[in-house]
């Protein structure tokens, strides 16, 4: 549709569709507002799209600016609250927009008070548990952790590590009633009278009177068997005023403890227990329910399923990983396509009615997104929370559209101009380099589906015909835009399963994974990089219908010839060639465990730099190959009381970095394919996590020659996730915070919040996602000192070259497994970029360039 608009805006400089230029200009106005928002400054965004509508608009006028009125609805709606904080906040607004509580979700920092705001005004109005109350019981781990009953009078906080659930007046936050949550992980939240609230966790599901914290049903759950088959049961969310949806898990062995391949859903409660329905057959993870309606919503990344509480299952349509939120009265299922990855303004939505149609986004199918909680300094810290799993939360409220709306905005603002209106066609066309703005920004907007090709048509529309490299020089963004969309590697398959992706260093191939089977393993497949498409699925001729371990990154080679995945057997890792998938080698694991089931617990840490040595770790043990015969060269012996030791990876002068925890008080099986973790110890007074130290030890040819201890602030339970660099030893570090360490254990900076940070620039910088979202560049760069600098487009390389399915949502999930050896290679820039863009493109495909692009000025 943008593209469309773009079209025919453009199409003016030849003396036709004047009229549509205003349009385009509206467009600009709605993106500019919604920036406005990102940053809290809900009155400018509101003021600027009236700036840019026509004065004495009617219906049918406003008709015309279908995005600038979404984007004055989303602005009305909005509820802001500005924070002295710097990491991730989640919100939760109640169901009449009148009250908002904000809480920090990061583990390993002193945590903010969770507090109750006048949503209208931002202003405090009580604080529910104290920073060192919620630092105590361990932070709020999920953004489902703090609730508004549905009827807004009481608000529900859990704080799981105090086994603690508050309940608190919706209006003035004063604590109502302490109510103990021993043995829950997760809570569901108040029933849709507001009358009772409930828990679930891996020992039981529990109900109490919201009132009172007197139990009123209680369901134990039996712990899984350590030897055979067992059935794993999980509350889910309300069915009605007194009764709870559970999923029922037949698990065929410890393996399975994180399955959520759901077979059977019951709906129990005082005197109730029935089943719903059974052969559902998805991995549940999401759930939603409009309150006083009998059908309900469950999504996977698989399938989703509307199941009616007296017919069972009713529809089946696609799924999707993100969450589902229920719009349009509960009529509409509502998925955010990339919640996690883009800010206010880039936020899109997939629609389905209940029947699985897909529909066309309305306003109102944003008013999850209508609490927002910004920095002091302006950046986006955090959002309402989209996995309610009951649409009890305000989502717009009952704001009008057309004329009314934009009434109601005026009004709101005190806006006493008459609206300059877009230019009309006597006062020239948009100029030149604003329009290429809009195509470079519609290129960016393709990249993040994964459309690489329709970024490339919309960013050479952006540039002249036959450009000059003044030209490349003057239309900056565009060409920005097109060496981005050149440079970038995304792959598009059909699954909707989650992936890892990583590119070989020459762009020419990339490896796949897919994780199956409750993700104890994955299929891998070969990538034609260049085209975005899968080439074939690799396999082991020893073992048909192979399956890989998910849990271990992918390495590619120094030379890039040949990349190391672990097939299923568990007593090898497998060394395969780059360019076509065939078997080169097996690397056989002394002692390593076969497993009947399919399992992986072998945790590969890579090629040294000169390639000629392989890192693995099995089971706490890290084991040293040779690369060229596959014999072990020695083992690593980890220091006294340091435990679960993984191989990170290969610095200079033939350094292994071996992570590994200090003191554990013991040891716990982690996921199917990853080694065990210790158990979360109980946190204390700012931050401190009771003893469990996470530490890095270089080694030399099996002799450690450092060590090192991550700092509190950068690990999380004590463990954070680290990447070394490609160029220096310094570390980057993930957890509660992002930040870097030098190889003497320097904490050189930090970035605060946990964001998702990547080594570019040949490991001299550091580009995280933008804290205020995609923002105007996406990311942020900073160098070696925690200077921000400024973005250069080869930044953005890594982040656009992901996996993605076709409605154009992101796949990736495990981002620091994504170790991409592919950064832009020899993309080159100015007229030689565009000249080399150009000669790739098919008569057809200029044709349309050439019907919707710029003039030069």
């Amino acid at each position: 549709m943008k593209s469309l608009l773009l079209f025919l805006a453009i199409a003016s400089w030849s003396g036709a569709a004047y009229s549509q230029v205003p349009v385009a200009q509206a467009e600009e106005a709605a993106r500019r507002a919604l920036q406005l928002l990102e940053i809290g400054e809900k009155s400018a965004a509101i003021e600027e799209i009236l700036e840019v509508l026509p004065a004495d608009p009617d219906d049918a006028t406003l008709g015309r600016y279908p995005d600038a009125m979404e984007a004055l609805w989303r602005s009305v709606s909005s509820r802001v609250v500005r924070l002295d904080f710097d990491g991730h906040v989640t919100a939760s607004v109640s169901p009449n927009g009148e009250r908002m509580i904000t809480a920090s979700i990061e583990r390993g920092r002193a945590s903010l008070p969770i507090s109750l705001h006048d949503a209208r005004t931002g202003e405090v109005i009580s604080v529910i548990a104290s920073g060192d109350e919620v630092t105590r019981g361990g932070g709020i781990p999920s953004d489902t952790s703090v609730r508004f009953s549905p009827d807004g009078t009481r608000i529900a906080v859990a704080l799981v590590d105090l086994d603690l659930l508050i309940v608190a007046d919706g209006v003035t936050g004063e604590r109502l009633v302490d109510i103990d949550f021993s043995d829950h992980a997760l809570s569901l939240g108040f029933s849709g009278d507001s009358r009772l609230i409930a828990a679930t966790g891996p020992l039981g599901l529990t109900m109490w009177a919201a009132e009172t914290g007197e139990t009123v049903f209680h369901r134990p759950y039996a712990l899984p068997s350590r030897t055979g088959p067992f059935t794993l049961r999980r509350g889910f969310g309300w069915l009605s005023d007194t009764t709870l949806l559970e999923t029922v898990v037949q698990a065929q062995g410890p393996q399975e403890i994180y399955s959520q391949r759901v077979e059977e859903l019951l709906e129990i409660g005082p005197g109730t227990e029935r089943v719903i329905a059974t052969d559902i057959d998805l991995d549940l993870t999401s759930f939603a329910r409009k309150a006083g309606r009998d059908e309900f919503v469950m999504t996977s990344a698989k399938g989703a399923i509307v199941v009616d509480r007296d017919e069972g299952v009713t529809t089946r349509m696609p799924g999707s990983q993100a969450p589902v939120v229920l719009s349009r009265g509960g009529e509409a299922l509502v998925w955010p396509l990339n919640f996690d990855d883009g800010g206010i303004a880039e936020q899109r939505v997939l629609v389905r009615d209940l029947a699985g149609n897909e529909l066309d986004p309305e306003p109102r199918d944003y008013g999850f997104l209508s609490g927002i909680v910004v920095a002091e300094s302006g950046g986006l810290l955090g959002r309402t929370t989209s996995v309610d799993r009951v649409s009890v939360s305000y989502r717009g409220g009952d704001l009008p559209l057309g004329l009314e709306l934009y009434r109601l905005a005026a009004a709101a603002i005190g806006f006493e101009g008459r609206g300059t209106g877009p230019r009309s066609a006597s006062e020239g066309t948009l100029p030149a380099e604003e329009l290429s703005r809009q195509f470079a920004r519609d290129a960016v907007d393709h990249l993040a589906r994964g459309e690489r090709r329709e970024a490339m048509i919309a960013a050479l529309r952006g540039l002249p015909a036959n450009p000059t490299e003044d030209d490349m020089r003057l239309f900056g963004d565009a060409h920005d835009a097109l060496y981005r969309a050149s440079a970038a590697r995304p792959v598009v398959v059909e699954r909707q399963d989650e992936a890892v992706y990583v590119v070989g260093q020459a762009g020419r191939r990339g490896v796949l994974l897919q994780p199956r089977e409750n993700w104890s393993m994955a299929d891998a497949f070969l990538v034609d990089a260049e085209a975005g498409r899968i080439l074939t699925r690799l396999s082991h001729p020893d073992m048909p219908d192979t399956w890989f371990g998910p849990a271990s990154p992918i390495f590619y080679s120094p030379d890039g010839s040949t990349f190391i995945l672990a097939p299923e057997s568990n007593d090898r890792i497998s060394v395969f060639r780059a360019e076509d998938g065939a078997l080169v080698r097996d690397i056989m694991i002394p002692g390593a465990k076969a497993y009947q089931r399919r399992r992986v617990s072998l945790f590969i840490g890579g090629f040294s730099r000169d390639g000629s040595q392989i890192a693995v770790s099995d089971s706490g043990d890290v084991l040293v190959f040779s690369t060229e015969n596959g014999q072990p060269l020695y083992q690593i012996s980890l220091p006294d009381g340091i435990r679960n030791g993984m191989a990170l990876g290969w610095g200079q002068s033939g350094r292994l970095y071996v992570d590994g925890l200090r003191d554990p008080a013991m040891q716990m099986p982690g996921p199917p394919g990853r080694p065990g973790i210790p158990p979360r110890p109980t946190a204390a007074p700012g931050g401190d996590d009771g003893g469990l130290k996470q530490v890095v030890a270089a080694y030399i040819d099996g002799r450690m020659v450092s060590e090192i201890e991550v700092p509190q602030d950068l690990s999380r339970d004590g463990r954070a996730e680290i990447r070394l660099s490609p160029a220096t030893a310094n570390m980057l570090v993930r957890a509660g915070n992002l930040g870097v360490l030098s190889p003497d254990g320097d904490h050189l900076f930090t970035i605060p919040g946990g964001r998702i940070g990547l080594w570019v620039r040949e490991g001299t910088a550091v580009a995280s996602i933008a804290s205020s979202g995609s923002g105007e560049t996406g990311i942020e760069v900073y160098d070696l000192s925690g200077t921000e600098i400024p973005v250069e487009p080869a930044d953005h390389v890594q982040f656009d070259s992901g996996a993605f399915d076709q409605t154009g949502s992101s796949l990736n999930y495990m981002e620091t497994h994504r170790i991409q050896y592919w950064t832009g290679g020899e993309t080159p820039t100015g007229l030689a970029l565009y000249e080399e863009t150009w000669s790739s493109f098919e008569p057809a495909e200029r044709d349309e360039v050439e019907a919707a692009r710029i003039a030069r000025p």
